[in-house]
């Protein structure tokens, strides 16, 4: 089933499939320009998830961003996507990067 996906979004032109540098052996999937185009939809759902599961993870930080300003959102995970960064997960992530945001509205 994944690969069949990872096949049709390949095929799409949403993702670019590439060797490893660190293992020419594995296979790695990255988003293409066209596949970071659908970033600012992908928002759109998220927000509409958190506010709609009572029992969200999601970071107040990040509802509050995604609600407010949603292009600059969109800039920084584009931005992030392409250094290889983490959206969620660790020092350098977006999450944490609104979370440092002293007077984030």
């Amino acid at each position: 089933m994944l690969a069949s996906r990872l096949s049709q979004l390949t095929a799409a032109a949403i993702l670019a499939k590439s060797r490893s540098p660190d293992d020419g052996r594995q296979l790695e999937y990255n988003l293409t320009e066209r596949g970071l185009g659908l970033i600012p939809v992908l928002l759109e759902i998220a927000k509409w998830s958190a506010g709609a599961d009572p029992d969200t993870d999601a970071p107040l930080e990040w509802i509050a961003a995604v609600e407010l300003r949603k292009p600059e959102v969109a800039a920084m995970i584009v931005d992030t996507v392409r250094r290889r960064g983490s959206v969620f997960v660790g020092e350098d992530s977006v999450v944490a990067r609104l979370a440092a945001r002293v007077a984030f509205p």
